[in-house]
This record gives C-alpha cells, sequence and structure tokens, in this order.
C-alpha cells in the first residue's frame, strides 16, 4: 500500500457546509445554515467517530476550516492547538478545485454537483481528478504519519479530512481502491451526490457520513 502512514486510521472525508457569495471563492464562508450544518454533524456522526486523531487535514477555503472547527465542538480546541484538535492545511486540497480552464472545472460548468460517476464518464476529467487525488492523498499520509507518532502499536484512530464536492469523493476513491475494498465499496462512493456537511469514512468499508 502507496499510503503505509494510512493503515492505521479509518479516514473520515467531510464536504464544507452551505455557503454564500463573496468577492473570491477562497473567502466563501459558511452561512447560519452552513454553521448549523457543521454542528449537526458533529451530533450525527463525528462524535461517534471517536478516537479522532489530534490533527485535521483540511482545505485552507474558509468554509473548510469553519466546518471542521464547529464539527469537532468549536473554540480553541481547534483553532490554534490548544486543545486535542489542530487544523492541518492542505494546500493541494484547495488548489484541485481552482484551475480555470482545466477538464474538471469546465465539466463543474455543465454538470455541477453531481455524483463523481458522472465526471469519470469523461476520460480526461478522470484522469486529472485521479491525479489531483493522489496529490492530495500523499498530503494526508503526511499528516497521518505526524499522527501515528503518538499512537502506540494496535492502536486505531479516525483521521478527518475537510474538503470540496466532486473533489472530496475522488479522495475517497483513490484510498478504497489502494485498501483493495470490494467494487460494492467503491460504488457507494462513486454514486453518492456528496452533500453539504457529509462524505465518506473509508476503512476497512465505505460508510456514508449523512446528516
Amino acid at each position: 500500500m502507496k499510503l503505509a502512514s494510512l493503515a492505521a486510521f479509518n479516514v473520515a472525508f467531510i464536504r464544507h457546509g452551505n455557503t454564500g457569495p463573496a468577492t473570491s471563492d477562497l473567502a466563501r464562508a459558511l452561512t447560519p445554515k452552513g454553521r448549523l450544518q457543521a454542528a449537526a454533524a458533529r451530533v450525527s456522526y463525528v462524535q461517534q467517530l471517536t478516537p479522532i486523531a489530534p490533527l485535521v487535514a483540511c482545505s485552507k477555503a474558509s468554509r473548510c476550516v469553519d466546518t471542521a472547527t464547529i464539527a469537532l465542538g468549536g473554540g480553541d480546541r481547534v483553532v490554534g492547538g490548544k486543545g486535542a484538535f489542530r487544523i492541518e492545511v492542505c494546500d493541494s486540497i484547495y488548489d484541485g478545485s481552482m484551475q480555470p480552464g482545466s477538464s474538471a472545472s469546465e465539466a463543474f460548468q455543465s454538470l455541477g454537483y453531481a455524483p463523481l460517476r458522472a465526471y469519470h464518464q469523461l476520460d480526461d476529467v478522470r484522469a486529472q481528478l485521479e491525479e489531483y487525488a493522489a496529490t492530495c492523498m500523499g498530503e494526508v499520509a503526511a499528516v497521518a504519519e505526524k499522527c501515528a507518532e503518538k499512537l502506540e502499536e494496535g492502536d486505531s484512530q479516525t483521521l478527518l479530512v475537510c474538503g470540496h464536492a466532486v473533489y472530496l469523493p475522488s479522495m475517497a476513491l483513490h484510498l478504497a481502491q489502494e485498501r483493495g475494498l470490494p467494487q460494492k465499496a467503491l460504488d457507494s462512493i462513486l454514486d453518492y451526490n456528496t452533500e453539504e456537511a457529509s462524505g465518506f469514512l473509508v476503512g476497512s468499508g465505505v460508510e456514508l457520513l449523512t446528516l
């Protein structure tokens, strides 16, 4: 397995909550609805993912940082690393969604928030998303390696990853394929239209994380 440092982890891939308009994509913030969604994610599934790794692999977009922070309880437990969790920004998670003129960007204009399978019907888009996922998961694996240093032999944790629609399931699919999960598990990722503040738990199988 290429992502060896992730072997001791279940990985929860979570899409950010609802956002409003902004002068730039990076600045898009959670709406009140989005903040409620992130809080609902904490109750619906995050609290059940314990033990959660102390580092969170996250897009640098504020909507992702805020979603992860709220879902983990908010306050200084996350921001600044003063408590149990710290946000580890992974630049590649955001950069993959911001490529004007790229095949994936152009496909999004017509397909919008569609299941990953719809994007995979376009060979050039599929190749771009696969390359994106491999890059991102390499960075996520580096975050996991930092967490693994403090694990006792035989321990396991859940590593949270917060990112963007279309791109998020690409990462989940990449990990599921690396783990040799059955086609039924892969299909559950390919066919789910990732909703706001929802996503996937990839461990020995795939579980949908929904509100």
